[in-house]
C-alpha cells in the first residue's frame, strides 16, 4: 500500500489544481464604431476602480486576463474612447466568448471658429526645464510583463488664465524602443484629482527610434481653447510599442521632486488616480488673455 500513496497524493495535486487554472477570466473582442463598423484603434478597456485593463491594437481588438477572485458581481469592464459613448459590462459575463463592442460616437454639435484676441501674452504652462539625476520611470528592464498597455503619468498644470495651447513637450532621459505611440490626455480638475476629459479629439503621438531630449507635439490643429478654469491635469497614456530587441525594456521622462507641486498616475484607464510630489519635465506653449467665463476647452 506505500508505493501507491504518492501516486495518491499526485492526482489529488493534479485534481486540486484544476479549479485554480479555470479561475482566470480571459476578456477578449474588439472595439468598433457602430454607425461605420470601422474598428476604433487604441480603444481603452478596464475594470472600473482596478489596476486591470489593457488598450485595443490598431484594428480595435484587445485580449485581458482577470483573475476571478479580484472582482465581485457589480464589478463592470469599461470600454472607452474619446469622441465616443463607453460602454459597461459585468466582468463576470465578460469572459464568455469574444466580445463585439459597438460604440457610439458621440453628439457634438458644431461650434464656431474661435478668433484670438489681439492682446495674447506668450506663456509657458508646466515644467521647461530637465532634470539631470531623477527621472519617473514608465518602463524598466526588470519589468516581466511585455506593455504598459494603458499607464498614465502626468503634472497638475496651474492656468488662471484663458489660453491657446500650441504644443505639447516632454523631456525623455532614457528611451531603448524603437517607437511608443502615446495618447495625450486633458482631465479637468476637482478636488485635486483629473475627473472626466476636456478634449474632443483623440489625440496620439508616436517617439521614433530611440529618440531621447526634448520632444514637441504641435497641437495647433486641434485649435485647443482652455478658458475659465485654474487648473488641468495633463497625462500621457501608454499605446504601444515596439523594442529594439527582447531586452529593450527602459523608458524613463525627466522628473523633479516637487513637494510643492503634484504629479498624478495610474496603472489603467479605469484604475483611481493616485498622486505625489513629483513634477514631470513637461509643458504647453501657449498664447493666453484675461477673461472670466465659464469651465470649458474647445477643440
Amino acid at each position: 500500500m506505500r508505493p501507491r500513496l504518492p501516486l495518491l497524493l499526485l492526482l489529488l495535486l493534479i485534481c486540486s489544481s484544476t479549479p485554480l487554472i479555470a479561475q482566470t477570466i480571459l476578456v477578449k473582442g474588439k472595439v468598433t464604431n457602430m454607425e461605420t463598423g470601422e474598428p476604433i484603434a487604441y480603444a481603452s478597456v478596464g475594470v472600473a476602480g482596478k489596476e486591470l485593463g489593457t488598450i485595443a491594437n490598431s484594428q480595435g481588438n484587445f485580449q485581458v486576463k482577470i483573475p476571478a477572485e479580484s472582482i465581485t458581481d457589480i464589478d463592470k469592464l469599461i470600454i472607452s474612447s474619446i469622441g465616443y459613448e463607453q460602454k459597461e459590462l459585468p466582468v463576470k459575463y465578460a469572459g464568455n466568448g469574444t466580445l463585439a463592442v459597438k460604440l457610439k460616437p458621440q453628439a457634438i454639435g458644431l461650434h464656431e471658429v474661435a478668433v484670438r484676441p489681439r492682446k495674447l501674452k506668450a506663456k509657458v504652462l508646466g515644467k521647461n526645464d530637465r532634470e539631470y539625476f531623477t527621472s519617473a520611470v514608465f518602463f524598466t528592464r526588470y519589468d516581466v510583463i511585455d506593455d504598459k498597455l494603458g499607464k498614465e503619468t502626468g503634472n497638475i498644470i496651474s492656468i488662471n488664465k484663458s489660453c491657446y495651447l500650441n504644443d505639447f513637450n516632454i523631456y525623455v532621459n532614457y528611451n531603448e524602443f524603437k517607437s511608443i505611440r502615446f495618447r495625450l490626455n486633458l482631465y479637468a480638475v476637482r478636488e485635486g484629482l483629473p475627473q472626466e476629459s476636456l478634449l474632443k479629439e483623440d489625440i496620439q503621438f508616436d517617439i521614433r527610434d530611440r529618440q531621447t531630449g526634448w520632444i514637441q507635439v504641435d497641437l495647433r490643429k486641434y485649435n485647443l481653447h482652455v478658458e475659465g478654469v485654474d487648473k488641468i491635469a495633463v497625462t500621457m497614456q501608454w499605446l504601444e510599442s515596439k523594442g529594439i530587441d527582447e531586452n529593450s525594456k527602459l523608458f524613463n521622462i525627466s522628473t523633479a521632486i516637487s513637494p510643492a507641486h503634484k504629479g498624478v498616475f495610474r496603472n489603467k484607464s479605469e484604475a483611481n488616480w493616485v498622486t505625489y510630489p513629483f513634477y514631470h519635465s513637461m509643458y504647453f506653449n501657449s498664447d493666453c488673455y484675461k477673461e472670466k467665463s465659464e469651465n470649458t476647452i474647445a477643440g
